[in-house]
Parts: C-alpha cells; sequence; structure tokens
C-alpha cells in the first residue's frame, strides 16, 4: 500500500491538506497522526484551503527526519486552544514558521 500522494524528483512526498476560513500564518499548526508518520514518505508538505477565498496555500514541507525533531509529540486526549481543542490521538506537531519552502526540499518549482 502506498503510503505517500506524488514522487517528485526521486522524493515520495505525503501531502496533507488543512482547511480553514482565516489566512494562514507562522503561529498556525500543522499536524501528523502518529498512526501517519510512515517510514515510507521521504518529505511531508502542508497545504491550506481557505474555505472562504476557495484558495490553496502551500504552507511549506519538511524532510520527514526533521519534521520528527522539530515536532512536539500531543497525546491523544490532551487540550489546546484554552481547552477548545482535544487531539484525538497521538499528534506530531509543528508550527507553519519552522516549514521550508518545497522548492528547497524537492529542488523543483511549484507554479501557482
Amino acid at each position: 500500500m502506498q503510503r505517500w500522494d506524488v514522487t517528485v524528483q526521486g522524493k515520495k512526498v505525503d501531502v496533507k491538506t488543512m482547511r480553514t476560513s482565516f489566512h494562514v500564518n507562522g503561529e498556525y499548526n500543522v499536524d501528523l497522526s502518529s498512526a501517519q508518520a510512515s517510514l515510507d514518505s521521504d518529505v511531508y508538505a502542508f497545504v491550506f484551503y481557505n474555505e472562504r477565498e476557495k484558495k490553496f496555500t502551500v504552507a511549506g514541507a519538511l524532510p520527514r527526519e526533521d519534521y520528527l525533531k522539530k515536532a512536539v509529540l500531543k497525546r491523544e486526549g490532551e487540550k489546546e486552544r484554552g481547552g477548545n481543542f482535544t487531539y484525538a490521538c497521538d499528534t506530531f506537531v509543528v508550527k507553519v514558521s519552522d516549514l521550508l519552502p518545497i522548492e528547497k526540499i524537492v529542488k523543483c518549482r511549484v507554479i501557482p
């Protein structure tokens, strides 16, 4: 079973897409459930879809090893945002500001 979405320059990229109604900023979190932290993927890329504007924003990416080194592990049941959000499973969390432009990781040009 393939656990990544696309292969670019020989790297297996797992693309994670999140819905939002706001513009993406560096303080947003991107997350990866511990069950999805597959050894098969080389890179995790994160995309936000703004439902109001109907626009996609590529927030950035990290190689798998770098993502897991930078990530904070949030445990199932742990609360955040003043108790308004509860993690449904063990989740690796990284700030958008810690991501790199995907072009630097997969050595290609992304055309909007």
